[in-house]
């Protein structure tokens, strides 16, 4: 184990002895402070508003979508109070904010990047008959870029109503109702469908159970499992990571949670050099932190490169060489977007009337 390595394997031990206390802090200040989230929250809902309500305009706002979606923690050690958790699977695929608001639905990426913009029948999120472009709906999801539809797993705000003060059993529940209720899954001529995900609660050994041990996740195994979340029953939706919203691949089911209902092509995927979770994690953590430190350097080399080439050029007048920030904005929102559709092998789904 390199130094890295082992650094990061004490981490996650202490890492393991927090979390249970972290957890536990959390919870309280969120009774404590119900109020003072839900202002919190109504400023996140208004700033995504106005993003749509200016959306002829480059966006500005659309750069703090980077600090809306959360994201959960490795679970470090069984929860002391599993019953108040649920468990559901994590399909692969592109993690987005789908924002329908202005008869307009956006899939806006974890990075702020623009996706897709398209039709949907969430409420405001088209100019259909009966749908209110008034409507504001912000739902959590993946996008399946083979299949071409969407996978929800959260909703931030729906119809106007806003959800991220609504503990998670409740969320859980409304999002999949209405599903079902707008016949989201259907999608639109316009393609594009937006399909609920199966949990289960650990109240409930055998829903649990039967959950764990189905293959595929999916049906057709269409998106593939890339893991398991889990979420506790009572956390409120809090932007960035939390220890209420916990990660783990099947294969480590067995060994933390002392389950062996996971269906044997899952455990099957356990790497040939597995030797328990810990260090599996401890490993993991270190290759995502050289990634981290190589796109870093990149970045770096890629800035210096920039203002080598500007020293170069300062003898064009400034009206000249500066490109309008608005316009450099849209630009590469448009080439981004374009990108996307084209890695994804679909078509431009962008109404020609709002553009």
């Amino acid at each position: 184990m390199t130094t890295n390595t082992a650094e990061l394997y004490k981490n996650s031990l202490r890492a393991e002895m927090m979390q249970i206390e972290r957890r536990h802090r959390l919870l309280e200040q969120q009774r404590l402070q119900r109020n003072t989230n839900l202002d919190k929250h109504r400023k996140i809902i208004q700033n995504l508003r106005l993003h749509q309500q200016n959306f002829h305009r480059p966006n500005y706002q659309r750069r703090a979508y980077r600090n809306v979606l959360q994201f959960s923690e490795w679970m470090h050690e069984r929860p002391d109070d599993l019953e108040n958790w649920f468990v559901l699977p994590c399909p692969k695929g592109v993690r987005c904010l789908l924002v329908a608001e202005g008869g307009r639905t956006e899939a806006i990426g974890k990075w702020g990047n623009l996706l897709l913009t398209f039709q949907s029948m969430l409420p405001g999120g088209s100019t259909g008959e009966g749908n209110h472009r008034g409507d504001t709906t912000i739902i959590d999801a993946f996008f399946d870029k083979e299949e071409g539809h969407f996978i929800a797993i959260d909703v931030l705000a729906y119809g106007n109503q806003d959800f991220m003060n609504c503990d998670c059993e409740f969320r859980f529940y409304w999002l999949n109702t209405k599903i079902q209720e707008d016949n989201l899954g259907k999608g639109t001529k316009r393609k594009f469908p937006i399909k609920s995900v199966p949990y289960a609660s650990f109240q409930d050994p055998l829903a649990v159970d039967e959950l764990l041990g189905r293959f595929p996740a999916f049906p057709g195994n269409k998106p593939k499992l890339d893991g398991l979340l889990f979420y506790h029953k009572e956390s409120l939706y809090k932007s960035g990571k939390t220890p209420l919203v916990l990660w783990l691949f099947p294969f480590m089911v067995p060994e933390v949670l002392n389950l062996h209902s996971v269906h044997e092509a899952y455990m099957s995927q356990k790497p040939s050099h597995y030797e328990g979770y810990k260090q599996y994690i401890a490993e993991f953590d270190a290759k995502q932190a050289k990634k981290v430190d190589q796109r870093t350097q990149r970045r770096e080399q890629r800035k210096s490169t920039k203002m080598d080439c500007q020293d170069e050029s300062q003898s064009t007048s400034k009206e000249s060489e500066e490109k309008p920030e608005e316009e450099e904005i849209e630009t590469r929102d448009k080439i981004d977007q374009e990108m996307f559709l084209l890695e994804c092998e679909i078509e431009d789904t962008l109404d020609k009337s709002m553009q």
